[in-house]
């Protein structure tokens, strides 16, 4: 019905249609959604999902909030991907990496990739129940040049950030010159959190908009030594090892959570570094620390 208004009022006044943003979803009619800003409402060619109406943004319009493909399965898997009753796909780290580095042995973490494009806050509970800490957002998501063999002379930041959308950062197995891209993630924690509190550790990525920000793969996670933006222009950290692993294909606007074992947070650090990798030659680009909705660190205490 809201669509059909402004449709009406467009018609009216003979004037094109503006982009609405939103902050809620009443501001949507009784149907609608606030995804990412913009109202989507439900639609049959999303598969019962939601669709962006035509006042969002106009790489959105008429798209489906997440690519049709996301969280389905064709058959048994040998690997120990799952798909749940709600449509998501859910995974181990025990699986193995399909990259370099060892697998960290951190217990069990698994991950989702939703389609509501809902987000945390700090009233909302977890899987386990507990009590959720306010969303520790990225202070630094940026990508880097990687050879092959892993490693880099030349990761340039700066220019490794210049091939992709506006404030978003690629991660690409393949993507110039022979090289990999892998995302760089810095969540600062303040004081940290006290171990035995700490029940549940997620990450959070929004995949951008555009025709180029899908992929087969979502990426997966790994823990990687301290660094800032300074010492990146001239050498990757170390990889420490596997958390979580890939989660399967990712489409625009797509919201990829990975949980990660508690003990990510054992030694009370004040800082987590991550870096996210892929071994699939269609880069997925996420927002990064300046993108409309950049990577989130959720910590669900007792």
């Amino acid at each position: 019905m809201l669509r059909q208004l402004a449709l009406c009022v467009t018609l009216l006044c003979g004037c094109s249609p503006s982009v609405f943003t939103c902050v809620q979803d009443s501001q949507c009619g009784a149907q609608g959604a606030c995804v990412m800003e913009y109202c989507a409402f439900p639609s049959d060619a999303c598969n019962g999902g939601l669709e962006f109406g035509s006042l969002a943004d106009p790489d959105l319009v008429g798209k489906c909030v997440s690519a049709p493909t996301v969280g389905t399965s064709s058959g048994p898997s040998e690997s120990s991907e799952d798909s749940t009753d709600d449509g998501s796909l859910t995974g181990t780290a025990d699986g193995g990496s399909t990259l370099g580095g060892d697998t960290l042995g951190l217990g069990d973490s698994s991950g989702t990739t939703t389609t509501s494009g809902t987000t945390s806050s700090a009233t909302e509970g977890s899987s386990t129940g507990g009590k959720v800490s306010p969303d520790i957002v990225a202070s630094l998501a940026t990508c880097a040049f990687v050879d092959p063999d892993g490693v880099s002379t030349e990761p340039d930041p700066a220019t490794c950030l210049a091939i992709n959308a506006p404030d978003a950062f690629t991660v690409d197995a393949s993507a110039t010159g022979g090289l990999a891209t892998f995302g760089y993630l810095v969540f600062d924690l303040g004081d940290g959190f006290a171990s035995e509190d700490v029940v549940e550790v997620a990450l959070h990525v929004r995949v951008a908009i555009g025709d180029n920000a899908a992929s087969i793969q979502s990426g997966e996670v790994h823990q990687v030594a301290a660094f800032n933006l300074m010492s990146l222009q001239d050498a990757l950290p170390e990889d420490l090892g596997l958390l979580a692993r890939d989660l399967g294909p990712v489409g625009p606007a797509d919201e990829v959570v990975w949980v990660l074992p508690p003990d990510l947070l054992a030694a009370n650090p004040t800082a987590v570094y991550l870096s996210l990798q892929t071994a699939a030659n269609d880069g997925v680009e996420y927002w990064s620390e300046a993108g409309r909705d950049p990577p989130r660190l959720v910590v669900t205490l007792r």
